[in-house]
């Protein structure tokens, strides 16, 4: 029987038909070698047009036939685009965006609303559950991963104009851990000698005169003034 050649309309690989069948079908009609092709393609020619969502900043694109008023990809966007918006200033980066006029969010992203959370917070104070007062100071020399500073310690800090050397401790005179007046404070120095040989202790001593001496001894021992 006569077969003739025609195209998959999916992926364009050649088809052999009989001839009687390709007479018998209509002009428009589409072959296919797969199932799959079917089903990517669409057995029925498309009668429209693929459109971009008119909501600004949605990327979203959707298929509408030509006579269709349809604008939107989403109902969520429709819904957006019916409701009553109006600009806004977001509190994070300054960023201008449109948002419903019930929404109370004043952010554009997640990450906006973290980030301005985070400096807000930037000294804030609250006491530990052993009495201390901690203070949050992300980027404080004594900070610790989560941006908490002990306060007697961020104290004793200013106090120096430097920070703490590893072995240096700070001691509240009163007792009372969250009193951190800085006339309640006091530097204390923890560190103990590795040995008890006569030449272990006279290095110690010389590391702690070249640390807290005065001028001379610092210079005597061959310290310099902490930084």
């Amino acid at each position: 029987m006569a077969r003739v050649t025609v195209r998959c309309a999916g992926c364009g690989v050649p088809i052999e038909k009989r001839v009687t069948e390709v007479a018998k079908a209509p002009d428009d009609k589409r072959w296919f070698c797969t199932i799959e092709c079917v089903r990517r393609t669409g057995a029925k020619p498309r009668r429209g047009e693929t459109r971009k969502c008119a909501i600004p900043g949605c990327e979203g694109t959707f298929y509408a036939r030509t006579a269709s008023d349809r604008r939107y990809c989403s109902a969520r966007c429709k819904d957006m685009a019916n409701r009553n918006r109006r600009a806004r200033d977001c509190l994070g980066c300054g960023t201008t965006f449109e948002l419903a006029t019930s929404e109370p969010d004043v952010y554009c992203s997640r990450e906006c609303y973290i980030e301005y959370r985070r400096k807000a917070a930037v000294g804030r104070k609250r006491e530990t559950a052993d009495g201390y007062v901690v203070v949050f100071l992300p980027g404080h020399s004594e900070a610790q991963a989560t941006g908490w500073v002990m306060d007697h310690r961020a104290v004793m800090v200013d106090m120096l104009g430097r920070p703490l050397l590893p072995g240096e401790n700070v001691h509240h005179k009163n007792g009372q851990r969250d009193d951190n007046d800085p006339g309640n404070l006091e530097l204390w120095v923890t560190s103990q000698p590795s040995g008890k040989r006569p030449e272990d202790l006279v290095a110690f001593s010389r590391l702690m005169l070249s640390r807290y001496g005065d001028d001379a001894e610092r210079g005597r021992y061959g310290g310099v003034p902490p930084e």
